[in-house]
Protein backbone atom coordinates (compact mmCIF):
# COMPACT_ATOMS: atom_id res chain seq x y z
CA UNK A 1 0.00 0.00 0.00
CA UNK A 2 1.25 3.30 -0.75
CA UNK A 3 0.80 6.81 1.13
CA UNK A 4 0.80 9.99 0.00
CA UNK A 5 3.09 12.58 1.59
CA UNK A 6 0.19 15.05 0.94
CA UNK A 7 -2.38 13.07 3.01
CA UNK A 8 -3.88 14.86 6.43
CA UNK A 9 -2.65 11.46 8.20
CA UNK A 10 0.65 11.10 7.13
CA UNK A 11 1.33 15.16 7.82
CA UNK A 12 -0.01 14.77 11.31
CA UNK A 13 1.99 10.94 11.31
CA UNK A 14 5.35 13.27 10.51
CA UNK A 15 4.27 16.13 13.44
CA UNK A 16 3.82 14.23 15.85
CA UNK A 17 7.82 12.85 15.64
CA UNK A 18 8.64 16.56 15.22
CA UNK A 19 6.83 17.19 18.47
CA UNK A 20 8.49 14.96 20.46
CA UNK A 21 11.94 15.48 19.16
CA UNK A 22 11.92 12.24 17.54
CA UNK A 23 12.31 13.15 13.97
CA UNK A 24 15.43 10.59 14.28
CA UNK A 25 13.07 7.76 14.67
CA UNK A 26 10.30 8.62 12.41
CA UNK A 27 10.45 5.53 9.46
CA UNK A 28 11.18 7.42 6.04
CA UNK A 29 10.12 5.03 3.38
CA UNK A 30 8.20 2.33 4.78
CA UNK A 31 7.17 1.07 8.16
CA UNK A 32 3.89 -1.43 9.25
CA UNK A 33 0.27 -0.96 8.12
CA UNK A 34 -0.64 -0.94 11.36
CA UNK A 35 2.05 0.70 13.59
CA UNK A 36 1.36 3.71 11.38
CA UNK A 37 -2.43 3.53 11.74
CA UNK A 38 -1.66 2.83 15.81
CA UNK A 39 0.59 5.98 15.82
CA UNK A 40 -2.13 8.16 13.70
CA UNK A 41 -4.90 7.43 15.94
CA UNK A 42 -2.98 8.35 18.79
CA UNK A 43 -1.33 11.42 17.81
CA UNK A 44 -5.45 12.04 16.37
CA UNK A 45 -6.85 11.31 19.52
CA UNK A 46 -4.41 13.92 21.34
CA UNK A 47 -4.90 16.85 19.08
CA UNK A 48 -8.47 16.29 19.56
CA UNK A 49 -7.78 16.46 23.04
CA UNK A 50 -5.93 19.86 22.79
CA UNK A 51 -8.06 21.71 20.28
CA UNK A 52 -11.48 20.29 22.12
CA UNK A 53 -9.92 22.23 25.18
CA UNK A 54 -8.70 25.54 23.79
CA UNK A 55 -12.10 25.47 21.89
CA UNK A 56 -13.77 24.51 25.23
CA UNK A 57 -11.83 27.63 26.54
CA UNK A 58 -12.67 30.10 23.75
CA UNK A 59 -16.37 29.18 23.66
CA UNK A 60 -16.11 29.70 27.85
CA UNK A 61 -14.68 33.25 27.29
CA UNK A 62 -16.92 34.55 25.05
CA UNK A 63 -19.60 32.69 26.70
CA UNK A 64 -19.13 34.92 29.91
CA UNK A 65 -18.39 37.97 27.20
CA UNK A 66 -21.81 37.82 25.83
CA UNK A 67 -24.86 39.08 27.52
CA UNK A 68 -27.53 37.29 25.45
CA UNK A 69 -26.12 33.67 25.96
CA UNK A 70 -25.26 34.83 29.81
CA UNK A 71 -29.08 35.23 30.55
CA UNK A 72 -30.31 33.03 27.92
CA UNK A 73 -28.10 29.10 28.32
CA UNK A 74 -30.85 27.88 25.99
CA UNK A 75 -29.27 29.96 22.97
CA UNK A 76 -25.71 28.45 23.80
CA UNK A 77 -27.10 24.88 24.19
CA UNK A 78 -28.94 25.59 20.91
CA UNK A 79 -26.19 26.65 18.91
CA UNK A 80 -23.64 24.67 20.60
CA UNK A 81 -25.56 21.45 19.24
CA UNK A 82 -26.15 22.97 15.45
CA UNK A 83 -22.36 23.68 15.57
CA UNK A 84 -21.25 20.59 16.20
CA UNK A 85 -24.14 19.11 13.88
CA UNK A 86 -22.50 20.76 11.30
CA UNK A 87 -18.93 19.76 11.88
CA UNK A 88 -20.09 16.10 11.61
CA UNK A 89 -21.71 16.64 8.73
CA UNK A 90 -18.72 18.21 6.66
CA UNK A 91 -16.25 15.45 8.72
CA UNK A 92 -18.40 13.31 7.52
CA UNK A 93 -18.32 14.23 3.50
CA UNK A 94 -14.38 14.91 4.15
CA UNK A 95 -13.98 11.21 5.53
CA UNK A 96 -15.89 9.68 2.91
CA UNK A 97 -14.47 11.76 0.02
CA UNK A 98 -10.79 11.39 0.69
CA UNK A 99 -8.35 8.55 1.16
CA UNK A 100 -8.97 8.11 4.79
CA UNK A 101 -11.41 5.78 4.14
CA UNK A 102 -9.47 3.37 2.37
CA UNK A 103 -6.70 2.95 4.97
CA UNK A 104 -9.06 2.50 7.82
CA UNK A 105 -10.71 0.07 5.30
CA UNK A 106 -7.27 -1.74 4.62
CA UNK A 107 -6.26 -1.52 8.62
CA UNK A 108 -9.53 -3.33 9.43
CA UNK A 109 -8.97 -6.07 7.02
CA UNK A 110 -5.15 -6.18 7.97
CA UNK A 111 -6.32 -6.93 11.39
CA UNK A 112 -9.01 -9.56 10.91
CA UNK A 113 -6.26 -11.31 8.97
CA UNK A 114 -3.71 -10.97 11.80
CA UNK A 115 -0.81 -9.76 9.02
CA UNK A 116 -0.33 -5.95 8.64
CA UNK A 117 1.10 -4.91 5.01
CA UNK A 118 4.20 -2.83 4.52
CA UNK A 119 3.70 0.42 3.82
CA UNK A 120 5.32 2.81 1.60
CA UNK A 121 5.17 6.86 1.59
CA UNK A 122 5.76 8.30 -1.78
CA UNK A 123 5.02 12.03 -3.24
CA UNK A 124 2.53 13.44 -4.98
CA UNK A 125 2.72 13.33 -8.34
Amino acid sequence: MKINKNSWHYKLYRLSYSFWNMEEYMPRYETNLCQYCRHTIISLFFATLVSGFLAMMACFCLATLGWGIWHYPMMAKVFGCIVLGIAAIFGAVYYFTSDTSELVGEYIHAKTKGICPTIEFEDDK
